[in-house]
């Protein structure tokens, strides 16, 4: 019987240990696939939530919303 959590034996993978270090050298290009896997989810996000603004302005403007914001 092992001592410890697996959590504590196999902490959760980050950009620097997500390769494992027992395959040796990371691959050409490795680092930038796994950047934009990153980065491209994000640029998504935030051009939608830019968008879902924009459309919340105009509507606000042509008084077809009323501005109800409740606080959670």
């Amino acid at each position: 019987m092992g001592t410890g959590s697996r959590a504590a034996r196999d902490p959760a993978p980050t950009l620097n240990t997500a390769f494992p270090q027992s395959m040796g050298q990371r691959p050409q290009g490795y680092d930038a696939e796994l950047k934009m896997a990153v980065d491209v989810p994000r640029q998504i996000l935030e051009a939608k939530t830019q968008e879902a603004y924009c459309i919340t302005r105009q509507l606000l403007r042509e008084n077809k919303l009323s501005l109800c914001i409740t606080a959670m």
